[in-house]
């Protein structure tokens, strides 16, 4: 670091900047706010520095987003990091405090699972140091990650070995032989009556449970990436273009050309405004995430459909005694053996969860049937089907 430049930003020029942070802390400009503190803290660390009142300030930014998003989801991210902040600076009061708004925040969501006591500060611990190694990479690297790395995807083989046995003490089923399955709406979908699907029941049950911890880890890594500049919609729009088959020009059998990425462009500019908008604290209605969660969900099919295609599999449904065919919808598209070629076993598991399954979010068949309720739409479940969406230009097929 130049001379010049470390007497320009001396400690005095720093707490200037801390007390404005403050200031907007009080007009409701807390993530504006967390912006200037988290980067004064880095340049006050380097210069060693007392940072105890940025820290303070930051996590009063942190507690502002709390009261202002009211047990949305989002509330969730920065109780966490406070939670992070006020354990740095020994403040054992506000630690407790916030430990409990954070169980009351996770009681009052809907895991969809019997009542389990979570100790938050291993998560929590883990979480951050996985995020300071994203600070060492570069912005391709992140991108890769996100786009490679499990980290975001519960693991199939810890699931089921998690998950409890139809015969565990206390299971009504257990004792009536069976238990049943109903809808969002109240509609009775499935009696599990078998072994086999009591214990899928669980398994789904299960992975509901780990994949709640899992968007709140994607939420709190995408907001860093994006808080310190690490990544952009131009940085993944580029990468995508460069590295993978989204910008090859494809051509059916009526040498009709087309391409896919203007339409998946405009998704991911359409996601990154949304989420601009959460970050900075800006407040969203759930009819805000209506034509992004939903155009997504379906294009993500004929994505699938795509790579079917272009890696010649079928992607149609015999119909011998008429001659006629029928393309295969998602359902009949992940239950394709084919399928295996592009996804592993815990990335077909996340699709299925996400997409199909009944017991699951079933994105897909729930949408396309308008049952997928308003309140359902929010910023968690868009990090989910843009993850996804992702992991389908792991590819460069020619």
């Amino acid at each position: 670091m130049c001379p010049h430049y470390r007497q320009t930003l001396n400690i005095d020029f720093l707490n200037k900047i801390n007390q404005y942070a403050k200031e907007m802390i009080n007009k409701d400009q807390s993530f504006q706010a967390k912006r200037i503190l988290k980067s004064i803290i880095k340049i006050a660390e380097k210069m060693n520095y007392d940072t105890t009142s940025m820290y303070e300030n930051l996590g009063a930014a942190n507690e502002a987003q709390i009261i202002g998003l009211n047990k949305s989801f989002g509330c969730a991210t920065p109780c966490l990091e406070a939670i992070r902040i006020y354990s740095k600076l020994e403040n054992k009061q506000k630690v407790e405090e916030l430990k409990q708004q954070y169980e009351e925040i996770t009681r009052d969501m809907n895991f969809g699972v019997i009542q389990t006591s979570v100790d938050i500060e291993p998560f929590l611990n883990e979480t951050q140091l996985e995020i300071a190694k994203f600070h060492e990479l570069s912005t391709d690297e992140c991108i890769q990650f996100l786009i490679y790395d499990k980290m975001f995807i519960p693991n199939v083989d810890f699931i089921t070995s998690q998950a409890r046995s139809t015969k565990d003490k206390g299971f009504l089923s257990s004792l009536v032989g069976y238990y049943n399955i109903f809808d969002q709406r109240g509609n009775l979908v499935k009696i599990c009556r078998t072994d086999g699907e009591k214990k899928w029941n669980e398994i789904i049950r299960t992975y509901r449970f780990d994949m709640y911890f899992k968007t709140i880890k994607l939420n709190l890594v995408l907001e860093d990436l994006i808080t310190t500049n690490k990544i952009s919609y131009k940085d993944i729009s580029k990468y995508i273009m460069n590295n993978t088959w989204l910008s090859n020009t494809i051509k059916n059998k009526y040498e009709m050309e087309y391409t896919y990425s203007n339409m998946i462009n405009i998704l991911l500019a359409e996601y990154f405004k949304i989420f601009d908008k959460h970050l900075s604290f800006i407040e969203l209605k759930h009819t805000d995430f209506f034509m992004l969660i939903d155009s997504m969900t379906l294009k993500l099919e004929g994505l699938i459909r795509e790579l079917f295609t272009l890696k010649n599999y079928p992607t149609i449904v015999p119909n011998n005694e008429e001659g006629t065919a029928k393309e295969k919808d998602l359902n009949g598209l992940l239950h394709d053996e084919n399928i295996k070629t592009f996804l592993d076993d815990d990335e077909l598991m996340f699709y299925k969860y996400l997409f199909i399954e009944q017991e699951g979010v079933n994105l897909r068949n729930r949408i396309a049937h308008s049952l997928f309720f308003e309140q359902e739409y929010d910023m968690g479940l868009t990090h989910l089907i843009v993850l996804a969406l992702l992991r389908l230009f792991k590819f460069n097929i020619e």
